[in-house]
């Protein structure tokens, strides 16, 4: 007993007293543990009606050209959005990079660009099929439509006047499968080269299914 004793005194005097910030940083831990909890609890009662976008995308409010910016190279993408929500695709903050072969369609408007960091970014559209239920374009105060349209039409074979023909809500129609493409592997090789816009082609193309829910037949139920 005496050995232990004596081994619990040594280790205890061999261990540093816990400091000041030890104490803070153990406190810090613990908070960031109870919001990580609280954000996981949050994100699983999202519902369809809270989200009121498609993309929403940004850079830092306050240093709107501190890097690494926002810059993403899309391709091949399908939105659809409802007609009670916001733009589909909101850019603001300095936002870059390029959409190509896309349909967005379904929300009030497709497009809302915001700042003039953003237009100065340059974001580009390729091949991009817009068909939303009230406008193209938002018209605010920020950046206006006049704008947003100049910086859509900067890019090449777009359309917001075409209507779309998707069918089972995302597969491609005959006006989608009739656009002109570009393609994406020219971009970037991360990419493979594709003949069509759009996520899925037609019918045939079943890349979508196995893996998915919610999206009719054959998928299953959420």
């Amino acid at each position: 007993k005496e050995s232990c004793l004596r081994l619990r005194a040594l280790a205890a005097a061999a261990s540093p007293p816990q400091t000041d910030k030890d104490l803070a940083s153990i406190a810090e831990a613990r908070a960031l543990a109870r919001r990580a909890k609280l954000a996981q609890t949050t994100l699983a009662e999202f519902s369809q009606d809270q989200i009121d976008r498609i993309v929403e995308a940004d850079n830092l409010p306050t240093d709107q050209t501190k890097k690494p910016l926002t810059a993403p190279n899309v391709s091949n993408f399908t939105f659809i959005g409802q007609s009670n929500r916001s733009a589909a695709i909101l850019q603001r903050v300095g936002v870059g990079g390029r959409l190509l072969n896309g349909v967005v369609r379904g929300s009030p408007q497709c497009l809302d660009i915001d700042d003039a960091s953003t237009i100065a970014a340059a974001p580009t559209y390729d091949s991009v099929l817009f068909d939303c239920a009230t406008a193209p374009f938002v018209n605010d105060t920020n950046v206006d439509s006049t704008a947003i349209a100049a910086r859509f039409n900067a890019g090449t074979n777009n359309s917001t006047t075409v209507p779309s023909t998707l069918t089972g809500t995302f597969i491609n129609g005959p006006t989608e499968n009739g656009r002109a493409v570009l393609n994406p592997a020219t971009i970037n090789p991360f990419f493979t080269a594709v003949q069509f816009i759009g996520a899925v082609q037609n019918s045939g193309d079943t890349w979508w299914q196995g893996w998915t829910c919610g999206l009719g037949s054959p998928t299953p139920a959420c």
